[in-house]
């Protein structure tokens, strides 16, 4: 459908339909996993976008064209990795977000603020940005948002050891969001769910949580967050690996030597991130393949395999932005320790 909104957008002569166009094509590429060729289209909108003629737009389309469009650049970019640009976009979203005054947008914008900087690692900055989202959303009756905003809040909380109250919060707008008819990012909402379980223990709901969020994709066509699925069963799958085992406490043994090279719980996670390495190969999304390479070292660890530290070596030297990002700041201590 997005195709078809080419075409009759250009023949309209109207610089206000093209830029729409371009907007639904480059999103549904991104969700599809084609986030480089999403970005492209988003930044041909942003191109077209004046915001002196364009300022209808949101009494037309409800959300200003530049702010979702930056909004969304954002969200795909902090997955492909460019994790400086990302917040530069989402800040240029939040400061026409303010000039504009439309508080539909703001509470967009924000919410994105939050979410870009959840994908980062960063938080405490997710958390504070979160719960601003939600009481613009309360204020102005703004539902979707306010559910949406709920996700990073409840990762934020698991991440900050209130694991009780995120989980608490992500399970509420899961059921709230599937009272709503609303399945936009559900199977990664699922997948972020997943880690909270299994922060409380509950490792086989944890998995059941991912594979139910993996046939979500498939049927939502999310592709793009197929990599960040695998890595987080392999995360999932690790923890309940070292909760089975109850030989850490025995004398003075090391978790290394609980372990057994191809031990099979083991195994199984480290096949979950490799293909979850292998899969944002696939998508460019190299944020997802830092911490699946990530994942594998610790694994290797474990095991006394060596190998996935050059894996992750090479990940790490692609990067060219984010040097103080969480992700890449814990790869390179894996690296030097």
């Amino acid at each position: 459908m997005a195709n078809e909104m080419q075409e009759p957008a250009r023949a309209s002569g109207e610089p206000a339909n093209v830029v729409e166009a371009l907007h639904a094509l480059g999103v549904t590429h991104g969700y599809m996993g084609r986030m480089v060729e999403g970005d492209e289209h988003l930044k041909q909108a942003l191109a077209l976008y004046d915001s002196a003629r364009h300022g209808f737009f949101t009494s037309v389309y409800v959300l200003d064209p530049m702010i979702s469009s930056l909004c969304m650049l954002a969200r795909f970019e902090v997955v492909l990795g460019q994790l400086d640009g990302a917040v530069r976009h989402v800040d240029q979203a939040m400061d026409h977000a303010r000039r504009l005054g439309h508080p539909q947008s703001t509470a967009y914008a924000t919410f994105f603020d939050a979410w870009i900087h959840h994908e980062r690692g960063d938080t405490e900055i997710a958390l504070e940005r979160s719960d601003a989202a939600m009481a613009l959303c309360r204020e102005h009756g703004l539902l979707q948002i306010l559910e949406w905003a709920r996700i990073p809040r409840g990762f934020a909380l698991c991440s900050h050891g209130d694991v009780k109250n995120g989980v608490a919060e992500m399970r509420r707008s899961l059921d709230t969001q599937r009272l709503m008819h609303s399945a936009l990012e559900r199977p990664y909402s699922l997948g972020l769910l997943a880690w909270g379980l299994s922060l409380q223990g509950q490792h086989d709901e944890a998995v059941s949580c991912i594979d139910e969020a993996l046939v979500v994709m498939e049927n939502n066509h999310e592709h793009y967050c197929r990599a960040e699925l695998h890595r987080l069963r392999g995360e999932v799958l690790l923890a309940r690996a070292l909760a089975d085992d109850d030989t850490t406490a025995v004398g003075g043994d090391s978790e290394r030597a609980a372990f057994e090279r191809g031990d099979p719980r083991l195994a199984e996670a480290a096949a979950s991130f490799e293909q979850a390495v292998d899969y944002a190969r696939e998508t460019e999304a190299l944020t997802v393949e830092l911490r699946a390479a990530t994942g594998l070292v610790r694994v290797g660890q474990l095991t006394g395999n060596g190998a996935p530290g050059a894996v992750l070596a090479e990940v790490l030297s692609r990067f060219s932005e984010g040097a103080d990002s969480p992700p890449v700041r814990h790869a390179r201590h894996l690296l030097a320790g």
